[in-house]
């Protein structure tokens, strides 16, 4: 047994070395660590799992022997219910915003305006063009200011079951089994503001991309029927079918595991354990920006832990005691759905894109095409660059440590709990087809009739409509050239990064170990905080009640 706890604290220091390391390095990228024009979030992942606070704290080994003539069993409930901060929710603005923009002190302007009717420079006050989100007014002036204010809240109840199965004859060892069963509902709102400044007489009453009607604010364009993706809904989770992605309830990544105390004495306990996780939480589907995940993303994992713990001191009003509780997991890859930019290019996966060659060259054989706009040959790039991709979540690692005081009935303890993740990988999967619109005209008056093309056009870069489609004479001769490719594509914008997050908390409560059934009850509150926008700050507040039989 002795070389199975090496093994075990050998590979959760070993977990928690390569973490450090990784993070460290990767939150120092972008911007000192706070991330942008990001697609996804995934919260730090901890609702009662093993080596977290709240399955811990008042309930460690010694439970299931308060009742020595029973069946060396103990059972414990934790109801708790927590949101995030202002601050955080300023954050998680900056991390779905555009370049850092969209929080309450900084706008993201969008706007159809350009230069002098240039038709190619965005207006300076602007930064991103409204007509890629299906905006094309009569005056072609239109622009809005967009806020973003997530909220992101959640309740539950943690289940857990602890069964003493045997011992050795001299009751040194003693094995047991535990089942953890966190149920857990979130909600999340993205709380989008738009303040419209110029409405430019109106949307144009007309067919526009993939055969939507255009829309005259930010807050249709992101409810477009005809958007599939990446939709913000702007009244919150009740908007509609958002309340399906906004809003989940379930039970989070049951956890089973067999253990063994190593070691049983009066003033110190040691434990380690082995489990698998089983993937009860749903997955990402992309459909909405900052969709509610309950759970670890639907992955199956291994978790792998140990505890130790001390009595340091033995007064006639209780004892107090130390611990520290260690637990590693590894969580195996699965598919989902997510929303991807192009390198360089931020929020590019909302650009006006042609979905195939055949509409491409259907747009260049319309009726007054070059002259006119036929917008309905156009798709929403948020429907092309989506996909289902392989994520590898990787391994996690969980450390508590605190102190713990036990009076005849009174009960409390305060500790950090410290929580590292790795960054997520995705394995490429694209399929070559796609293409930006408006990357090829022929500019009046141009030099010998000379072809341009715009290979590194953005979303600041107007949509042209008088030029915007193929000259025929090089349709056939560029197409291949200007398809969206695998290098392309920027698939860390829809990757979590690495994540180190701490927590405080206390709790106290009471106990009674005489009773029949030996019980205790205690409140607690915790603080989760982290250094950059990877991890939410949060507030917590749990009960915990349980009973050895």
């Amino acid at each position: 047994m002795k070389y199975v706890l090496l093994f075990i604290c050998s590979a959760s220091l070993l977990l928690f070395s390569s973490l450090c390391a990784e993070n460290s390095y990767e939150d120092s990228i972008p911007y000192g660590g706070y991330y942008t024009n990001k697609s996804y979030y995934s919260d730090k992942i901890g609702w009662f799992q093993s080596g977290t606070y709240m399955h811990t704290s008042l309930f460690r080994t010694g439970q299931v022997d308060l009742r020595p003539d029973g069946w060396r069993g103990a059972i414990q409930a934790v109801p708790f219910f927590g949101r995030i901060t202002d601050h955080s929710s300023h954050q998680l603005a900056a991390w779905f915003g555009y370049n850092h923009k969209g929080t309450a002190d900084c706008p993201i302007v969008f706007g159809e305006q350009t230069i002098a009717d240039a038709g190619q420079v965005l207006a300076a006050e602007c930064d991103l063009d409204a007509r890629h989100f299906n905006i094309w007014t009569n005056n072609e002036t239109f622009k809005s200011k967009v806020w973003f204010f997530p909220e992101h809240a959640y309740t539950g109840i943690g289940f857990s079951w602890k069964q003493a199965l045997w011992c050795n004859d001299d009751g040194t060892h003693r094995w047991w089994f535990e089942l953890v069963a966190p149920f857990v509902q979130v909600r999340n709102r993205m709380r989008m503001s738009e303040q419209v400044i110029t409405s430019g007489g109106g949307a144009k009453d007309a067919i526009g991309i993939d055969e939507d009607a255009y829309v005259g604010t930010i807050a249709e364009a992101f409810m477009q029927p005809g958007w599939w993706y990446g939709k913000i809904a702007p009244c919150g989770p009740l908007c509609g079918t958002a309340e399906d992605d906004m809003k989940r309830s379930r039970f989070t990544d049951v956890e089973l595991k067999i253990g063994c105390n190593s070691m049983l004495l009066d003033c110190a306990q040691l434990e380690s354990f082995v489990g698998v996780i089983l993937p009860t939480g749903n997955k990402s589907e992309a459909r909405y920006l900052f969709e509610a995940i309950a759970g670890n993303g639907g992955h199956v994992g291994i978790t792998f832990g140990t505890e130790l713990g001390f009595k340091l001191s033995h007064t006639p009003y209780g004892q107090l005691g130390w611990f520290i509780s260690m637990e590693g997991r590894y969580l195996f890859s699965n598919h989902q759905m997510r929303s991807f930019d192009l390198v360089g290019r931020p929020w590019s996966r909302y650009q006006t894109m042609f979905a195939t060659k055949a509409a491409a060259k259907n747009a260049l054989d319309a009726p007054g095409a070059g002259t006119t706009v036929t917008d309905a040959f156009v798709t929403h790039g948020i429907n092309l660059m989506t996909r289902c991709v392989e994520i590898h979540p990787r391994g996690q690692y969980n450390l508590v440590s605190g102190w713990e005081w036990s009076g005849t009935n009174v009960i409390a303890e305060v500790g950090y709990a410290f929580y590292a993740r790795q960054a997520e990988r995705i394995t490429p999967n694209w399929t070559e087809g796609p293409i930006l619109a408006s990357r090829l005209f022929v500019p009046t008056g141009g030099v010998d009739n000379q072809l341009f093309l715009a290979p590194v056009r953005t979303m600041a870069d107007p949509m042209n409509r008088a030029s915007e489609f193929f000259d025929a004479a090089v349709f056939e001769t560029y197409y291949d050239a200007l398809k969206i490719r695998e290098r392309d594509v920027d698939w860390s914008s829809a990757s979590h990064p690495g994540v180190v997050s701490n927590t405080l908390y206390g709790t106290v409560g009471y106990q009674d170990q005489e009773a029949c059934y030996p019980y205790l009850f205690a409140v607690g509150a915790a603080w989760d905080y982290a250094f950059t926008n990877t991890a939410m700050h949060k507030i917590t507040f749990f009960l915990k009640g349980g009973v050895a039989f």
